[in-house]
């Protein structure tokens, strides 16, 4: 916790910084927007394994009369692979910085999260794509199964699979382009921030 004079130093040395620096707002203003964007983003995602969970709770138990043991395998490694995803979209959001009395507080938060969403994004492919296209297409090959009883799949099945791979590989070159066009040079703008404020 800051004592009172260090605090008030602290905002003397940012308010004089902010007429000096003439690029300070418009950089403050587009690191807002990120993370406004970023908020949304992530909770769009977080929300939407919350509604698989759900949906994947209500065919395999509801909707099936006896589902197989093969599908409800399948459906118990999707949700826990949906609840990993919810919890991580979630926590990548979640500062420990509480102190946001400062700017320079404030800007170590928003360099919390964006190094978490780097991290995130650099590892993506490794974490989330491959296991997910892996369970999906499990997942897939279960419903198949459920909905036509052979085990051989379909031309059409197996059409599917191939789709869904490259919209899978399009997701991670997508995410590949915002980490280094968007998260990347965001995060590089909060470091010099911070050290303008330290200097």
């Amino acid at each position: 916790m800051m004592e009172l004079d260090d605090l008030k130093t602290t905002w003397k040395k940012e308010v004089n910084m902010t007429t000096q620096t003439v690029d300070f707002n418009s950089i403050k203003s587009e690191v807002s927007k990120l993370d406004k964007h970023a908020k949304m983003s992530w909770s769009i995602e977080a929300i939407g394994a919350l509604f698989g969970i759900f949906a994947t709770v209500i065919f395999t138990w509801v909707w099936l009369d006896s589902p197989i043991i093969f599908t409800q395998v399948v459906a118990v490694i999707l949700i826990f692979s949906l609840v990993y995803s919810a919890r991580l979209f979630f926590g990548i959001q979640q500062a420990e910085t509480q102190d946001d009395w400062t700017l320079l507080a404030k800007i170590n938060i928003q360099i919390e999260k964006r190094e978490k969403e780097v991290r995130m994004l650099r590892n993506l492919a490794v974490m989330q794509l491959i296991p997910m296209f892996s369970i999906m297409t499990l997942a897939s090959y279960a419903i198949y199964i459920e909905l036509t009883g052979m085990i051989m799949p379909s031309m059409t099945l197996m059409i599917g699979w191939v789709a869904g791979l490259a919209y899978f590989i399009f997701l991670h070159f997508h995410n590949r382009s915002h980490l280094n066009n968007k998260f990347l040079p965001a995060l590089e703008q909060l470091y010099k921030l911070k050290k303008q404020l330290n200097d």
